[in-house]
């Protein structure tokens, strides 16, 4: 027989069973947190199955074993999707899970909104408990997420987000819209390929094609047909989800050398991806400083954003038509309302969609300290080529203890290449982790002085 203790307190009751639920039974006198979405989920086995994978991800670590973990999903509420956003506690891998309409029996959205629990063991235990003919109920709401069954019920409040993760959402919708498709793959190679993957591999291998099965190779192929990808072992964290593969794509960034992993299950879509090395986190990525410019139109970003807020998803041609600005406008205009958190990418369909993470506003230091080089003047130009929608300049830049070589070649309002005699840049192999703030203050000095 179950035996429960029950502590009675003026606004609510917590019941505590005997295996450590927390059980909140709140009375009518208790203030009810604001309600985005609520739900039945169907396929509750899919759904605990996802959850885990979630919380496998937010527990890992490919580097820094020191560094803490952070449990703490960032869940968005919108028409057609709930979408669950986490990044590994090493910030060397990002997950989403996009949980479609179709997932629940009376999907009802009350608000769009977002916000950010904490997956603890307690709540972790609760999903493993789940059985296909239970009746489950998904609340979402702007301090909270609640489970409820017909006998417990399960609740996660909001927890703050950490600085890793806020830095890595920051950047990432910019990499992601780099993603080129590589391999797609339906459902039978796909379950064998990710199977075939082992721990034990070197940092380095390289993923081809042999006759429609992707093969794992650690010697560098004849053929152009190929993908090079450190850390494989990381896709790992896909196993679980195995059974239910329908298919996968696998995309490639050029600009960083990352690779993204996308699978579909029934009614939902997984993303998984990886930053170029293990030992480099999302937290340290620029690609989207790439495209930002000096001349930052207050107006226009305000406008955007309220346009954008109200639509499902957006691509960037289709936005440019809304806002009567040209593409590359439109681009950089995009990102720079990602380094406020208030744009993903979705890789699969290739668009846009509005999100307002739960955070205030940080600052870029990168972007920070290249706005001081640029407003000191230490910028010494040796070169200048200059043409509409396009320039290449070669300066010395005096920083704080040292002289630097600094090259820089913008296209439509993005930097197409760039080198610097900088620590950055070397350690990074040139942009693959975004310009320095040499380059970036030699890019705002030509078109703010010259």
């Amino acid at each position: 027989m179950n035996m429960l203790n029950t502590f009675i307190e003026p606004s609510k009751i917590t019941v505590i069973s005997e295996n450590n639920f927390n059980i909140n039974l709140f009375t009518t006198t208790e203030e009810k947190t604001e309600v985005f979405f609520e739900g039945k989920i169907i396929n509750k086995i899919l759904f605990r199955d996802l959850a885990v994978f979630l919380n496998e991800v937010v527990e890992a670590r490919f580097y820094r074993p020191d560094l803490w973990r952070y449990l703490d999903p960032v869940i968005t509420c919108e028409k057609n999707n709930i979408r669950f956003e986490c990044f590994s506690s090493c910030a060397s891998v990002y997950a989403r899970v996009d949980l479609e309409s179709a997932f629940f029996e009376n999907y009802k959205l009350r608000k769009k909104g977002t916000t950010n629990v904490n997956f603890n063991r307690d709540f972790i235990n609760s999903l493993m408990t789940l059985r296909q003919n239970n009746e489950v109920n998904f609340e979402v709401g702007k301090d909270e997420i609640s489970i409820k069954t017909e006998n417990t019920q399960v609740k996660e409040k909001k927890v703050k987000l950490p600085e890793r993760w806020i830095k890595g959402f920051l950047q990432s919708q910019a990499i992601f819209s780099k993603s080129k498709l590589i391999f797609s793959l339906n459902s039978i190679p796909a379950k064998q390929f990710i199977a075939s993957i082992i721990t034990r591999l070197k940092d380095r291998v390289y993923i081809l094609d042999k006759g429609g099965k992707l093969h794992i190779s650690e010697i560098k192929p004849s053929n152009d047909n190929f993908i090079e990808i450190s850390g494989l072992h990381r896709v790992k964290l896909l196993s679980k989800l195995i059974p239910s593969i329908k298919m996968l794509n696998i995309y490639k960034i050029e600009e960083t050398g990352g690779t993204i992993w996308v699978i579909a299950v029934d009614n939902a879509v997984i993303t998984l991806a990886l930053s170029n090395e293990v030992s480099s986190g999302f937290s340290g990525e620029g690609e989207g400083l790439r495209n930002i410019s000096s001349e930052q139109d207050q107006y226009t970003l305000d406008f955007t954003q309220n346009i954008i807020k109200n639509l499902d998803f957006f691509n960037i041609k289709d936005l440019s038509h809304i806002l009567e600005l040209d593409e590359s406008k439109t681009s950089e205009t995009i990102d720079i309302l990602s380094q406020s958190g208030l744009v993903g990418y979705d890789c699969l369909k290739k668009t846009y969609f509005y999100r307002e993470l739960p955070f205030k506003k940080i600052i870029n230091s990168r972007l920070n300290n290249a706005k001081n080089l640029f407003i000191e003047e230490n910028i010494d130009i040796k070169e200048l080529k200059k043409e509409k929608n396009y320039f290449y300049a070669e300066a010395i830049i005096k920083g704080k203890t040292d002289t630097y070589l600094t090259k820089i070649e913008v296209e439509k309002g993005y930097i197409k290449s760039g080198n610097c005699s900088c620590e950055w840049i070397t350690k990074n192999e040139g942009l693959k982790r975004g310009p320095c703030k040499h380059i970036i203050a030699l890019r705002f000095f030509i078109e703010e002085k010259l």
